[in-house]
């Protein structure tokens, strides 16, 4: 699996806490899907046991609010997803927790694709 930033988005909200610039959240983000990353992989190998071809990119857009850092909001890119459903429902069930630490009191938005490639055929 590789994965590949494509856009953060930080929209300023006055409020309490850190206020990170738009690449230290880029960074942050970036820190928590790596964090994730043996998940996902695990969850992508399971679906490989049951359907050995699946593949392709997963492109997920998702929201961290204000205040508290929680993800508010995660939905995958139909338009920019190739994988099969449950391909992404590996990138959805482990990301459902996760949350910026320490809070940011700007919203965040952001956008990730992962690809995913299916192991060559045994010889």
């Amino acid at each position: 699996m590789r994965a590949a930033r494509l856009v953060v988005l930080v929209v300023p909200l006055v409020g309490c806490g850190t206020a990170r610039s738009t690449m230290a959240y880029r960074d942050a983000v970036a820190t928590l899907v790596a964090a994730k990353a043996p998940a996902i992989t695990a969850c992508y190998n399971r679906v490989l046991a049951t359907a050995p071809t699946a593949a392709g990119a997963v492109a997920a857009n998702f929201v961290f609010e204000p205040g508290t850092g929680k993800l508010s909001s995660l939905k995958l890119d139909s338009a920019h997803t190739t994988a099969s459903p449950e391909v992404g429902a590996c990138v959805v069930s482990n990301l459902s927790d996760v949350s910026i630490s320490p809070p940011d009191r700007k919203r965040g938005e952001a956008s990730w694709t992962w690809t995913f490639s299916a192991r060559p055929p045994a010889s």
